[in-house]
């Protein structure tokens, strides 16, 4: 039987995050947190730095301060011992827009993609 995730999982579209504000505070809000760490992961995006730049904007105007970015080119990257301590302290994870395949080439079968996981699995205030 397949274990039961206590994290939570919201799957969005990037336009309906930047068009609704309310959305990114009902995921801030999620974690139970009073000032919540988030981690966005930029290396999706053909243009990381203006993901960045409209991330960091967006969630600030929902009240969050505590903001890292994870960007990257190549796979044998991911795994940093910087990647994985912002992936270790976050509340939040989110994925900002860009194709999905260099989502999964640049993750697929990293220890940063399996602490992300085993959070989800095991940890209730991690969205």
């Amino acid at each position: 039987m397949l274990e039961k995730p206590k994290g939570t999982l919201v799957a969005l579209g990037c336009s309906e995050c930047k068009k609704d504000g309310e959305i990114l505070k009902g995921l801030l809000q999620e974690t139970g947190k009073f000032i919540p760490k988030v981690c966005v992961f930029t290396l999706a995006s053909d243009r990381p730095d203006r993901a960045e730049s409209e991330y960091k904007t967006l969630l600030e105007g929902c009240g969050a301060h505590d903001i890292s970015i994870i960007n990257f080119n190549a796979h044998t990257e991911a795994d940093s011992e910087e990647n994985l301590e912002k992936v270790k302290h976050a509340n939040v994870i989110i994925f900002c827009d860009g194709s999905q395949l260099k989502l999964s080439s640049l993750l697929g079968g990293t220890h940063l993609i399996a602490r992300i996981r085993k959070r989800y699995y095991k940890e209730k205030d991690f969205v």
